[in-house]
């Protein structure tokens, strides 16, 4: 799914009997002042994670740990979020963040486990 067109795919992943979840911000948000913000929170700050992210997916061997770990990662950022699914045996994710200095241009960031599966 892309994380900013409704009803669009940005890629593909090649999959078999595994499980992909996403979590950010392309389908629940908020807005306040005039900033969207995701439906995820910070457990360490209770508040709306505000790193950049929007959205991270992950492959892995069960719904449930895909599902978790997608959030998980999500909260933790891109940096601490792959240096965690690295060290993870099994599972591999997928980071789309904006660029910072082309706005409307995303930035994908793929785990070593998922290079040559993402079409």
């Amino acid at each position: 799914v892309h994380p900013t067109v409704r009803d669009s795919l940005l890629c593909r992943i090649e999959v078999r009997d595994e499980a992909v979840s996403t979590s950010g911000m392309s389908e629940n948000y908020f807005m306040s002042g005039g900033v969207r913000y995701p439906h995820i929170f910070d457990p360490r700050t209770g508040r709306p994670v505000s790193n950049g992210l929007l959205s991270v997916t992950v492959v892995a061997p069960t719904g449930m740990a895909s599902d978790a770990l997608s959030t998980a990662l999500f909260v933790l950022g891109t940096e601490q979020g792959m240096a965690l699914i690295e060290r993870l045996q099994g599972v591999g994710a997928v980071f789309i963040s904006d660029l910072p200095d082309s706005p409307g241009e995303l930035d994908l960031r793929v785990s070593s486990r998922l290079i040559g599966k993402i079409f």
